[in-house]
């Protein structure tokens, strides 16, 4: 079976390079310089967006593995 996305608001990440942490990439999306960073690059649309565009375009800081499940620990054992 196929999974439909009913809302058109929703961006799947998937296919991650070997050397990507999935939570290390979430954490990181979810960095306030990040996001205002996004907010900036979408304000001129007519409808503020994270688009499929605007996540390709993004230049993510991308340590070794090692360095991002360290960081990826350290930030769960805050939450």
């Amino acid at each position: 079976d196929r999974f439909y996305f009913k809302d058109g608001n929703v961006i799947w990440l998937r296919n991650f390079i070997k050397n990507c942490n999935s939570s290390y990439l979430c954490y990181y999306l979810g960095r306030e310089t990040v996001i205002t960073s996004m907010q900036r690059a979408s304000e001129h649309s007519a409808q503020g967006a994270l688009t499929i565009d605007l996540i390709k375009s993004l230049e993510i800081e991308l340590p070794d593995l090692i360095v991002q499940q360290h960081i990826v620990n350290i930030v769960e054992n805050l939450l």
